[in-house]
């Protein structure tokens, strides 16, 4: 990856230009057709889950016992693919290569944060907000950090650390491609998800999806590794 830090950076979150466009040049076209596909099924899978839940519940004979377990499947699926999806983004990152182990210990730390900021969030919104954005950094000091692959920090506090030092950077990312992009494409082409209904549609509005995931998973990259010296940290590649 080339650094070209005297260009334009991005308002907000201080990530040169050139260098995000130049990394995202780099991503090869199988990986992304791969990731791409991936996408597609998740999808799929969610609107059916969704399609099927909405039959259950409103069936005139009442709903069965049996609709909790479409439900979990439904959360697992929300859960798992979107860690499979980003994993298999910011693994072309990487040189040295150990799929399994990476990510065996992203499912774990990834489980963990989600029940740290669930847990918070029980008790009080603001908090578990707070725990949302500050896990950001998770899959990158899981993937990167030196630090964590020598076994000197805990991931999410490693992550907390790393947020701190760049919450104006990273929350603009977040609540960017998290909750206002999603929200505009819900809302507006909401009806075009259903493959079995729109294919073509459905296949270009998750274009539109996985593009914005791969710009959003680059920024925060580059805002990590931006930062990473600022916590005493390397990256590892």
């Amino acid at each position: 990856m080339h650094s070209y830090w005297n260009s334009t950076e991005l308002p907000l979150v201080s990530v040169n230009v050139q260098t995000v466009t130049d990394t995202l040049k780099n991503f090869k076209p199988i990986p992304l057709l791969l990731g791409l596909f991936l996408l597609i099924a998740y999808q799929t899978i969610d609107a059916g889950m969704t399609h099927i839940l909405e039959m259950l519940f409103r069936s005139p004979e009442g709903t069965p016992n049996w609709v909790w377990f479409v439900a979990l499947f439904s959360v697992v699926v929300n859960l798992i693919f979107p860690l499979m999806i980003s994993f298999w983004l910011l693994f072309q990152f990487k040189r040295s290569h150990d799929g399994r182990k990476d990510f065996e210990l992203l499912v774990i730390e990834h489980m963990r944060a989600w029940g740290h900021t669930l847990s918070w969030t029980f008790v009080f919104i603001l908090p578990g907000i707070y725990k949302w954005l500050s896990f950001a950094f998770v899959p990158f000091v899981v993937l990167f950090s030196k630090k964590y692959r020598d076994g000197e920090v805990d991931a999410l506090k490693h992550s907390a650390h790393v947020f701190r030092k760049t919450w104006w950077k990273i929350i603009p990312v977040v609540l960017v491609f998290s909750l206002v992009v999603p929200f505009f494409l819900t809302t507006s082409f909401d009806q075009y998800r259903e493959i079995w209904n729109t294919p073509v549609g459905s296949v270009l509005l998750a274009m539109t999806d996985f593009g914005f995931l791969i710009l959003s998973l680059t920024i925060s990259f580059f805002v990590f590794r931006n930062s990473i010296r600022e916590v005493n940290d390397e990256l590892v590649f």
